[in-house]
């Protein structure tokens, strides 16, 4: 009796996996997208180390003369060419002010990050099958009491998910992998 149980769950378990299944595969898709060999080069989404790096490469027009940068991005330039170092830094803040907070909260917060990253093609320069170390190392810290992550909920009643990076950590190797270009043909 027990067996005849638990091939009636064994049997009730399949048909459910395949009818899973099958909803899944009906309601599936294809999608194409046109892509150019540069954008599948390289792993990681828009804000990965190896893509932010190309991204501030591109030259922009200013309102500020910058010429007097020319001497640094052609040292960055040779340091590329001769040993596949590229890197760059930036730096964010942020300040918050409600207007209304909450009883006995803050009603500002503010904090910063730094973030360095870099890409070291060490292996293959040149090729279509280079190998990269990457890495972003960043130093988070706050300014105020109240960190903005925070500042919505406990200052202001909100009940979401803020989902801002900055925190009072302070120095952290965010990212560090090896990016090896393979092709298949």
């Amino acid at each position: 009796m027990k067996r005849d149980k638990i091939n009636k769950c064994k049997g009730l378990q399949t048909v459910c996996f395949f009818s899973y299944l099958l909803l899944l595969l009906g309601m599936a898709q294809p999608v194409c997208a046109q892509s150019s060999e540069t954008d599948q080069k390289g792993f990681g989404g828009p804000d990965s180390t190896q893509k932010r790096i190309a991204s501030d490469r591109v030259r922009t027009e200013t309102i500020l003369e910058l010429g007097f940068l020319k001497p640094w991005y052609e040292w960055k330039d040779t340091l590329q060419k001769e040993y596949g170092l590229a890197f760059g830094a930036e730096y964010n803040a942020v300040y918050l002010k409600a207007s209304d907070s909450l009883p006995g909260a803050d009603d500002d917060s503010s904090a910063g990050i730094f973030r360095f990253r870099s890409a070291w093609e060490a292996l293959g320069r040149g090729t279509d099958h280079s190998g990269t170390l990457m890495f972003l190392v960043e130093h988070t810290h706050d300014y105020t009491d109240t960190l903005p992550s925070s500042f919505a909920g406990e200052s202001l009643g909100y009940a979401g998910i803020s989902n801002l990076n900055y925190n009072d950590d302070g120095w952290r190797l965010n990212t560090l992998y090896w990016d090896l270009g393979l092709i298949f043909v």
